[in-house]
Parts: structure tokens; sequence; C-alpha cells
């Protein structure tokens, strides 16, 4: 699968926490706010500093990684999902590419009851913690 963090170099005289910054690896870059492309656009060049922000805190939450998996597991038996996934593999196959009217294809091709359920869940799992999340 593309876009996942498979490691992380970090060279500084300051010290990180190595302990939260390897939670991120296997992640999705879409997890991370867009990492990737903000750091590609020089938008991000401080990483401790970026992963410090407010929107970062769920990250390092300890169930954090037990919701990310379970809502993986989920939606990787639905068959919308399947077929997404099967699209956008066909199309970089065949281009190497994606674009943005890929993904915006393939985020029209998920059910409304898909996206329903994605949302019904963060906000459940984001109330549930609350108390540990500075919002």
């Amino acid at each position: 699968m593309t876009g996942l963090v498979s490691s992380i170099t970090y060279f500084s005289k300051n010290s990180i926490q190595i302990d939260s910054l390897k939670k991120i690896v296997g992640m999705h870059s879409n997890y991370l706010n867009t990492m990737k492309d903000r750091y590609n656009d020089l938008l991000v060049t401080n990483l401790p500093e970026f992963f410090n922000q407010m929107w970062a805190n769920a990250l390092w939450h300890d169930e954090f990684q037990n919701f990310r998996h379970s809502l993986d597991k989920w939606l990787n038996a639905r068959d919308d999902i399947k077929y997404m996934d099967q699209t956008l593999r066909d199309q970089l196959e065949n281009t190497k590419l994606l674009g943005q009217e890929d993904f915006i294809g393939a985020y029209k091709s998920i059910s409304k009851d898909t996206k329903e359920w994605i949302k019904d869940q963060t906000v459940a799992w984001l109330n549930k913690n609350k108390n540990h999340l500075p919002m």
C-alpha cells in the first residue's frame, strides 16, 4: 500500500520523544494531516513542532491505534471500499500516477452508509476520549 510511513529520520541537537514518533510508523500519511504534501511544499520544516500541534494529540492517545485498526478492519470488509481500492490500484498500474480527479472519483464511489459510519465512529471515539484530548 502506498502512502504508509515506513520510517522517520530525524537529525537535530534537540531531543524528541521517540516512543511517540514510533506510533506513526505504519500509519497512512492521511492520518498525519497530509504531512508528506506539506513537507514537499516546504510548509513543514520542523517535525517535532508539527506533531506538537493540537490536531496530533489523538495520534499519541493509547486507544488511537486500536480505533484505527478496528476502523481499517471494518472498512476492508466493505464492498464499496474494495471496489475503490481496486479501481485506484488499476489506475496506478496503468498510468503509474494518481491525480486529484482519481481521488475525487474514489471518494464518490464510497457509499453514503460507509461515510456516515466512519463519521459516527470517529465522533464516538472522540466523545469517549475527550477527557484526554485538548479540544
